[in-house]
């Protein structure tokens, strides 16, 4: 599904009413400060946003994994996967040796690559 569009979970529920939105700020130092409004009617019967309520983490938590739930992937998944999440995945695969590589800013060290 093409990331610009919106999957109605009831298809013959088409019929979608604004209640609350969310506006995210984010500062020079990428600090993000969010704020949850609600609705109301202005004096010709349209809705405007309310005042801001301040969004705490937890709420904020709740929201991001309200839509990771509705996004998460779904369809057959190899035995070897432990556990996934929006930005992590873990797997397991049985012990072998295997090339990694590092890079630091020590001389001593620089940029190396063995087989562990």
């Amino acid at each position: 599904m093409s990331p610009n569009k919106v999957k109605v979970i009831d298809p013959n529920d088409t019929n979608l009413n604004l209640y609350a939105a969310l506006l995210l700020y984010r500062s020079g130092q990428n600090q993000v400060f969010a704020t949850s409004h609600d609705l109301i009617e202005n004096a010709n019967g349209r809705p405007v946003l309310g005042p801001g309520k301040p969004l705490r983490k937890e709420a904020l938590a709740q929201f991001a994994e309200s839509v990771a739930d509705a996004t998460a992937y779904r369809g057959m998944v190899p035995a070897s996967l432990l556990y996934t999440a929006p930005d992590i995945i873990a797997w397991w695969t049985p012990a072998a040796k295997r090339r990694i590589w590092f890079k630091t800013t020590e001389n001593k060290i620089g940029t190396k690559s063995a087989e562990v």
